[in-house]
């Protein structure tokens, strides 16, 4: 009789069949901890024997799993199974949708190196390897050749995206250009553009970062940014070019609008085509006045850098702080003299710690630098005067919002404050003052009219706010504020003309591109909306609308309110077909070229001593593509800090 202990538990039967082998159930009775990752099952030989395996529920590899032979081969598997030491969400099939691919684990490391600088050798260092190799055994390491290549294939891909978004926008596009010097003295011109694209959103993208070998003639810097323009496709959708006031770039900005203009690829001639950095006039007006009081300056920086040049010291310095009853919450700064705000900065804080100056030099008899009460009275009166330069520096600096409405109202306030500091008492300040105002009429006399479109354009301000301002300066500027809008009226008749001459190409109506059109009505848009509404009626109408409140009461103080001045002209567009798309080139415009500058500090942190043999493309690739997928954030460690927090933005 065929006998059957497949519950049993025990080893093999006699006299069954191959057909219907016996079963044989696991042994519940053992504990290794090496069965919650291993299923136990019983399988059949050749011969008829029932035999005990051991399957890895992650890999699905077998063992010998009989009792006799212990659990320690078992054990051994566990501790190195790659399926099961890779991250759980990633455990699945070559074929599932989370699977880990050579590809996509090298793309991934290579927008690692461009996003955070990282050298590209660091593939092949044994630590990365082996963290690599720990997450997913499958992961197969690269060389520091293949990594470069990689990352010069990801920067390709995306220019030709940035290239093709470039291309199909509807607005044009404003440029911002500077030339560096890098550590191996190398020359390189950066150029940036600026636009608002079709959701209405403001985009800085950096184009290019190309080595120019010297001269550095206005002809060949000019034939190099033409080049880019061409290469990029955007040559005939340029609005303004914002630069230094170097004589080499101005006088390339004419040669490159005569280039342009030989190809119908400006607006009104290029009569709005060139804007002057604000914050290089701004530098150049402030350095004209602290010229003038450089000896009380010298006073607080040799004072600085006393106290600075040792360790000893700085904690003597520290000890007098609290003697003065303070706390060192901030670090004394040490400026840079062709920086104003540096400058600015510098004699703030030490005026902070004016007290703790004091008793330094009643402390350490070789300390012999200390500024006067008199030079102190002199620098409180300075720092209050520059401090308003301060925070319009720091306006005029941002890439993340419209400035050129921010233009001509804070260029006025400048105006004004120059004009009741030449009148001061103090003899100081009014030879600060007066040095001053003769750079600022120099450069701001006749303001820059395009720039006053950007206020107009503000629907917080209008033309009335221009008329305003005009008439607090008397004289000469009552009459300016019908220049200014016959010139605004002029670039609204090119955009008027363009959009005609769109629309008989296409032969529909180009005012309303959300608007469907078919056979039936787009006769009847290009004859009414097209020839019936003049961009003379768009700017009146516009103008007769009320102003928008541009202050109210938050938490019972006067505040100026949150405005977004691009979603008003988003929501708008409609209405002012003409007049919006206007406005979305005149507010893209950046008044400073310190996008292009913040490239340069990013070009110097890659191209370090110890990184002077990387190639030129290959800077240019990292440089450009690290722009474009992360803008111009930095690293909390990369950031130009002080010990406070507070971030450095300087302006040369």
């Amino acid at each position: 009789m065929e006998s059957n202990n497949a519950g049993s538990g025990v080893g093999s039967t006699t006299g069954s069949s191959p057909s219907s082998p016996p079963k044989k159930k696991a042994n519940s009775r053992r504990t290794s901890e090496v069965w919650d990752d291993v299923e136990l099952f019983n399988v059949v030989d050749d011969d008829g024997v029932l035999l005990e395996k051991g399957k890895c529920n992650f890999c699905g590899k077998i063992y010998k799993a009989e009792s006799r032979l212990g659990t320690s081969t078992l054990k051994r598997h566990i501790a190195v199974c790659k399926k099961l030491h890779q991250p759980s969400d990633l455990r699945n099939e070559s074929t599932g949708p989370n699977c880990i691919t050579q590809e996509g684990f090298r793309e991934k490391l290579a927008i690692c190196t461009i996003s955070h600088d990282y050298v590209f050798r660091c593939v092949e260092h044994k630590g990365n390897r082996d963290v690599h190799s720990y997450l997913n055994g499958q992961a197969k390491p690269i060389s520091r050749n293949t990594h470069k290549s990689d990352i010069v294939k990801i920067h390709e891909r995306m220019k030709e995206e940035l290239k093709s978004s470039l291309q199909k926008i509807s607005s044009r596009i404003c440029l911002t250009s500077d030339m560096w010097t890098s550590l191996t003295t190398r020359g390189f011109i950066c150029l940036t553009a600026h636009y608002v694209d079709d959701e209405w959103k403001l985009n800085s993208k950096l184009l290019s970062f190309t080595h120019l070998p010297p001269p550095h003639s206005s002809y060949r810097v000019k034939t190099t940014i033409y080049r880019m323009l061409r290469e990029w496709g955007i040559d005939n959708k340029i609005f303004s070019i914002t630069l230094d006031n170097a004589s080499n770039m101005t006088n390339m900005q004419n040669e490159l609008r005569d280039q342009l203009n030989g190809q119908n690829g400006l607006l009104c001639d290029g009569k709005f085509f060139h804007i002057r950095c604000c914050g290089h006039i701004l530098n150049l007006i402030v350095q004209a006045g602290l010229k003038v009081i450089k000896d009380g300056i010298r006073s607080v920086r040799e004072s600085v850098k006393y106290v600075e040049g040792s360790e000893g010291r700085k904690i003597k310095f520290k000890e007098c702080v609290e003697q003065s009853g303070m706390k060192q919450t901030r670090s004394l700064w040490l400026d840079v003299p062709t920086r104003w705000n540096s400058t600015y900065n510098m004699l703030e804080r030490a005026n902070h710690y004016r007290q703790a100056f004091v008793n330094l030099a009643r402390m350490d008899f070789e300390y012999n630098e200390c500024p006067s009460s008199e030079d102190w009275e002199k620098i409180e009166v300075l720092i209050k005067f520059l401090k308003p330069f301060d925070e319009i520096t720091k306006l005029f600096s941002g890439t993340k919002y419209p400035t050129s409405n921010l233009f001509f109202e804070n260029v006025w306030k400048i105006h004004l404050e120059l004009r009741l500091l030449c009148t001061s008492l103090d003899d100081d300040i009014r030879a600060m003052a007066n040095a001053m105002m003769l750079k600022f009429l120099k450069y701001w006399k006749d303001y820059n009219l395009v720039l006053a479109f950007g206020v107009i354009l503000d629907p917080r301000y209008k033309v009335a706010f221009v008329n305003y301002c005009y008439e607090k300066l008397g004289g000469e500027y009552v009459s300016k504020v019908e220049d200014v809008v016959d010139d605004l009226e002029l670039l609204l008749e090119e955009y008027k003309n363009q959009s005609a001459t769109s629309a008989t190409q296409s032969g529909v109506s180009m005012t309303s591109p959300s608007v469907p059109l078919d056979n039936y009505t787009a006769g009847f848009y290009a004859s009414n909306i097209n020839h019936n509404t003049s961009t003379s009626s768009e700017l009146q109408l516009y103008l007769a609308d009320p102003l928008i409140p541009a202050f109210g009461d938050i938490d019972g103080v006067s505040k100026l309110l949150p405005f977004d001045v691009l979603q008003y002209w988003k929501d708008h567009q409609f209405r002012f077909p003409h007049l919006s798309k206007m406005a979305k080139d005149v507010l893209s415009i950046p008044i400073t070229s310190v996008a292009s500058e913040s490239s340069f500090s990013l070009g110097g942190r890659i191209l370090t001593k110890w990184r002077t043999s990387i190639l030129s493309d290959t800077l240019e690739a990292v440089v450009t593509t690290r722009n474009w997928i992360r803008g111009y954030q930095m690293d909390d460690d990369d950031e130009d800090t002080r010990d406070d927090g507070e971030e450095v933005k300087l302006l040369e």
